[in-house]
């Protein structure tokens, strides 16, 4: 479920760069493709360490702990 976020953004990012090249402004693709792909890494590094920190957390109501 967390790729499935960051996939919508760069489908999305890949249709606004094509239609701003297609259009002949490159310098907007430029900063489409640039605060797309800063977004995506910011979100990326956010739901990654969520989902860390929710591993150790859960992993602490478990019988199973590993030793």
């Amino acid at each position: 479920m967390a790729l499935v976020f960051t996939f919508g953004i760069a489908h999305a990012t890949a249709i606004m760069v094509g239609n701003r090249i297609g259009a002949g402004e490159k310098e907007q693709a430029y900063q489409y493709a640039g605060r797309s792909l800063g977004f995506t890494m910011l979100t990326g590094m956010f739901i990654g360490s969520q989902i860390w920190l929710w591993s150790r957390i859960s992993s602490g109501f478990s019988k199973f702990r590993q030793r």
